[in-house]
């Protein structure tokens, strides 16, 4: 079958797993990478956000576990348990019912056995895991998974990457995902990986982004006048979908989320500072359509895929290339329409100037006439 899940060489309940969840087109990235992983080879990837990474991911696990033995083959590696959450619940179910491997997170009150064949987390936490584990449960691992290796880096976590890296077999299989992959280089990562790795990027060289992401700022002449700007888009704007908005610290995302309740949108707020409980249920309401705005920090810009999202707000100007990129990459996704928003004060002009510079990027006015809004 042309343009199909069948032609790449997956295993016959893998593909029956795509099937049953109405998946049968891989992506462009998909069917670029999913040969070279099915093949065994070692790769580094750059696609756009909400190209299927993920999706891809989950898929590769399902293909290599060898779901006949009962022991660890596959550790995936996420920047935030958000997103090692959602990638763990993909590769579940993909494989529920015809694959029936077993995925675990690994988290603080994780009590793992040993004999699940799917680890999936944050560095710290899984490095924890394997430190205590005996070499020769470890020499059995078959493949690394990290993703969002830009964000290891951002984040400091690219110390405690290394370690598991150092942790693993000879033979073992790597797959490194990211957006901006290309930011951090091929040099760096061959070196973090200790081998020759085949570097496959998608996004047509410095493209972040699908062509159906518009992209805007609004220049806001003070601080103060920033909640008066988000009340004006939502005004503007005929939202029939969710939106995100971002911003930089805690504080401010508890105190924009109060904001918005007490004018009567329906909100949830997500950040570091929560306990790990309530990010869950806010991200879970979020998801099930409870709330049709989230208030994020940057804990929320990795992975989170809620297809609906058609619109993000940077409340706050973000501080680097790569969170810009990740942020409005919640919208958009798939191919879908897709609209991100900036609010500048006087301060941010020139630091936003050089952002848009470096990923080669236009970012226009936002236009006076009111527009529609919808994710398809």
């Amino acid at each position: 079958m042309e343009n199909s899940f069948w032609g790449i060489g997956l295993h016959p309940n893998v593909q029956r797993g795509l099937l049953l969840r109405s998946l049968i087109e891989p992506s462009s990235i998909q069917s670029i990478a999913l040969p070279a992983i099915v093949r065994g080879e070692s790769i580094v990837v750059q696609d756009l956000s909400g190209s299927g990474k993920t999706t891809m991911l989950a898929i590769a696990v399902n293909q290599i576990v060898d779901t006949s033995k009962g022991f660890l083959q596959a550790v995936l590696l996420s920047p935030t348990r958000e997103l090692a959450q959602q990638t763990a619940s993909l590769v579940t179910e993909i494989g529920s019912k015809y694959v029936s491997l077993t995925c675990a997170v690994c988290h603080g009150s994780s009590r793992l056995k040993g004999t699940e064949q799917v680890w999936s987390g944050t560095p710290g936490r899984v490095l924890a895991q394997l430190s205590i584990q005996r070499a020769s449960f470890l020499k059995r691992i078959r493949v690394l998974i990290i993703d969002e290796v830009d964000e290891m880096v951002s984040a400091g976590l690219i110390g405690q990457v290394s370690r598991i890296r150092q942790l693993m077999p000879p033979e073992c299989q790597f797959v490194v995902v990211s957006a901006t992959a290309s930011m951090i280089g091929e040099d760096s990562l061959s070196s973090l990986l200790k081998r020759e790795v085949r570097f496959i990027n998608a996004a047509r060289g410095e493209n972040f982004w699908h062509s159906r992401l518009q992209q805007y700022f609004i220049e806001v002449s003070a601080e103060k006048w920033k909640l008066d700007a988000v009340f004006d888009i939502f005004t503007r704007f005929l939202l029939q979908s969710q939106c995100i908005i971002f911003a930089n610290e805690c504080p401010k995302a508890e105190w924009l989320a109060k904001k918005l309740v007490i004018r009567g949108f329906p909100v949830q707020c997500i950040h570091g500072a929560m306990l790990q409980r309530k990010r869950d249920d806010a991200l879970r309401k979020f998801r099930s359509g409870d709330a049709k705005i989230l208030v994020a920090t940057d804990v929320a810009s990795r992975g989170l895929d809620v297809p609906s999202v058609a619109m993000v707000i940077n409340f706050d100007c973000p501080l680097k290339p790569n969170t810009y990129v990740h942020r409005i990459g919640r919208c958009g996704r798939f191919g879908r329409n897709g609209v991100a928003i900036s609010l500048l004060i006087d301060d941010d002009r020139d630091d936003f100037r050089r952002l848009t510079r470096r990923l080669r990027t236009q970012v226009k006015p936002l236009p006076a006439d009111q527009l529609e809004i919808n994710p398809v």
